[in-house]
C-alpha cells in the first residue's frame, strides 16, 4: 500500500497499514480520495483534448481529400453517387 504525506509517496506494508488508527486510516481515506478525484478531472481534460485533436484531424483530412478531388477532376464537390432504387 503506498502513503502519500505532501509531494512524497511511500509503501506501507500489510502490517503496517494494520497498526494505524482510526483517525489515521480516515486521512488516508481522505487522501486517496482527492488523488482519485483528481485524477478523474485530469483524464476527462485529456479525453476533451483527444476528441477535439481527432475532430481537427478529420476536418483538415476531409478538406485535403476534397481538395485533391479539386485538383483530379476539376469540380468544386464531389457527385453523389446514384443507388440502385434512386435510378427506377
Amino acid at each position: 500500500m503506498r502513503r502519500r504525506c505532501g509531494r512524497k509517496v511511500f509503501f506501507m506494508t500489510d502490517k503496517e497499514l494494520k497498526k494505524l488508527n482510526k483517525r489515521e486510516l480516515l486521512e488516508l481515506l481522505a487522501a486517496m480520495r482527492e488523488e482519485i478525484d483528481a485524477l478523474r478531472v485530469e483524464n476527462e481534460a485529456l479525453r476533451r483534448t483527444i476528441a477535439g485533436g481527432e475532430g481537427d484531424l478529420l476536418s483538415a483530412t476531409a478538406m485535403r481529400v476534397k481538395k485533391l478531388y479539386e485538383e483530379r477532376f476539376g469540380a468544386d464537390t464531389p457527385a453523389k453517387p446514384e443507388t440502385e432504387g434512386a435510378k427506377e
